[in-house]
């Protein structure tokens, strides 16, 4: 794995002036596995070594001399302090007085060396020590299911995927480029020691930077009668769509694409529009039956699926009683293709000028009144039905989203079909609103058929970029009212 050297400079302890950091000069401090960045004490400078000059006494037989008070400061603070061999807690730390002479100090930090080293508490004197804990690198990994992408990191290229590289942590700037594609580009906050592992899936015309692998995901039909609530598994879902089934009530279909979940539910039958919406993203789809029109889709689309088998029962009363998981889904697979976002891409999207703290929708029946509602400490949006906060059945968690998407799509009865099974226009385009960070922004969704994926594109014709995370897509019917907290209402139009 190559090291790539780092761009932030590093701080001179003794001139506080910036100084590059070589890449020889990284390998031997990781190879150390200790670095002493910098040290400030209060009044006259004083070293972690031994503190020699006049004016220090020196003890006769059997006299022990006390020294001062002892503070320890640490960046970052909350360091275990070891004096000694005696753990004494956590930075910042006061000591109200030590005996004079040399200490043996360690301090621990996870994510950051360990600092070791010695301190000489002087007699009678304060003692204030304040020291840089150095981060460990970061690790990031660029794989890619696009043949012949190529990587350029902080500018520099890297060569083709997958890549390897140890950085520094801080601001980052990867880049993927590809022939016969868009190129595409993203900053990441990479913090100490951690790890992030991005794969480049195609989109469409250009490429898409995700932040976790995609290609084992498996989408699940999940049943949302108010007898079903609440829900199992939906905040393990990378994407859920919510759209009107027959009876004036609706169902999800969760695209599970990078994350494992144990516990799926309650699983209920497809429809032939969740299928063909799976099948952009390449994800087999679990379900328990479907409609004729929805194993017609499945036939026309050859999506693997998974049909009545790989669930269990529990004591909820029937049908709202199957559950599944992920891993008990990709076991019943044989073939498959690698799944991916769709046309779903991710980015670093700017504020609008809509604030949009949430928003309100209803599919016409009671229980069917959706609200989310955006929380700015969190930076998600949280879900309700009818005013209540909507909660996992097993966690207790709020379900909540990084991004709403509302698309509104023509839909009307299918004809002859004795159950009022509905239909949606799923190619064409339409209407979109798009909520992220606390801000909205109108657009258009484009599918020219059901073999593309779904485009997405805001108000200037580009790219929609959310914020990597989870999505929700409200699928409502054209001409649908849309409420939105601090921002204007919507009313979309139809399809075109």
């Amino acid at each position: 794995m190559d090291t790539i050297p780092p761009h932030p400079p590093t701080e001179d302890p003794a001139s506080g002036s910036a100084l590059p950091l070589s890449p020889w000069v990284l390998g031997a401090l990781i190879a150390l596995g200790v670095v002493a960045i910098g040290i400030s004490c209060t009044g006259a400078p004083v070293s972690l070594g031994t503190v020699t000059g006049p004016g220090i006494p020196v003890p006769g037989p059997g006299v022990t001399l006390v020294g001062g008070p002892v503070s320890i400061e640490t960046v970052p603070a909350g360091a275990t302090v070891v004096l000694d061999d005696k753990p004494l807690g956590a930075t910042p730390l006061s000591i109200p007085s030590l005996p004079a002479g040399t200490h043996r100090l360690r301090l621990t930090a996870a994510n950051y060396f360990d600092w070791d080293g010695e301190v000489e508490v002087p007699p009678g004197a304060p003692l204030a020590q304040r020291i840089l804990l150095p981060p460990k690198p970061g690790e990031i990994e660029v794989k890619s299911l696009v043949s012949g992408a190529r990587i350029w990191l902080d500018g520099a290229d890297v060569g083709p995927a997958p890549v390897g590289a140890m950085v520094e942590a801080g601001e980052r700037t990867i880049r993927v480029e590809a022939e016969g594609y868009d190129g595409w580009e993203v900053r990441l906050a990479l913090q100490p020691n951690e790890r992030r592992a991005l794969y480049v899936v195609p989109s469409g015309p250009s490429l898409n930077l995700v932040h976790e692998d995609p290609s084992a995901g498996v989408a699940v039909t999940i049943d949302n009668q108010k007898d079903a609530r609440p829900q199992t598994g939906l905040n393990a879902a990378d994407v859920v769509y919510e759209a009107l089934v027959e009876g004036g009530i609706t169902r999800y279909l969760a695209l599970f694409l990078t994350r494992p979940a144990d516990v799926i539910g309650p699983v209920r039958s497809a429809r032939h529009y969740f299928v063909n919406w799976a099948a952009e993203y390449r994800a087999p789809l679990m379900h328990i039956g479907a409609s004729p029109q929805g194993y017609g889709a499945l036939a026309a689309t050859r999506l693997p699926h998974v049909d009545s088998r790989a669930f269990y029962r529990t004591r909820r009363p029937a049908p709202h009683n199957a559950y599944t998981s992920t891993a008990a889904v990709q076991s019943e697979l044989r073939t498959r293709d690698a799944s991916s976002f769709g046309g779903l891409r991710f980015g670093n999207p700017e504020p609008t000028d809509l604030a949009a703290t949430g928003l309100r929708l209803s599919y016409g029946a009671r229980d069917y009144n959706v609200g989310w509602a955006y929380d700015t400490g969190k930076g998600v949006y949280e879900r309700s039905i009818n005013g209540e906060v909507v909660v996992d059945a097993d966690s207790g968690e709020p379900i909540t989203a990084t991004n709403i998407l509302v698309l509104w799509m023509d839909s009307w009865p299918l004809e002859d079909d004795e159950a009022g099974r509905l239909d949606f226009r799923q190619t064409g385009g339409g209407q979109l609103l798009a909520l992220r960070h606390g801000f909205a922004t109108d657009g258009r969704w484009l599918r020219g058929s059901l073999r593309n994926v779904t485009e997405y594109r805001d108000q200037q014709g580009q790219p929609l970029l959310l914020t990597p995370g989870n999505t929700w897509i409200q699928v409502i019917p054209s001409g649908t009212r849309v409420d939105l907290f601090g921002g204007d209402d919507h009313a979309g139009g139809g399809t075109s």
